[in-house]
């Protein structure tokens, strides 16, 4: 089984919607994810956003999930930091 599954912009909006997408995106972009780390299939990281909010995503070649530590991510688990990192 290939665990190192290439990530595309599609699944990334399909998971998190296009406008939680693009300010991710942006996140990004401006270089907000620090910390990066990454451990077998789990990949963590922190996001500065209004705070600073811990994400951690599990990426393999059957599941692709992110959770994070901000509000928005209350019941739908893929947000713009998910995106950013």
């Amino acid at each position: 089984m290939k665990d190192n599954v290439d990530i595309t912009d599609q699944q990334l909006i399909a998971l998190a919607g296009k406008g939680a997408f693009s300010r991710g995106k942006d996140y990004f972009q401006q270089g907000l994810v620090e910390g990066w780390q990454k451990k077998g299939q789990t990949i963590t990281a922190d996001v500065q956003g209004t705070e600073l909010y811990r994400v951690t995503l599990l990426h393999n070649s059957q599941r692709f999930e992110g959770s994070c530590d901000c509000p928005a991510s209350e019941g739908f688990d893929f947000c713009k930091h998910c995106v950013a990192v």
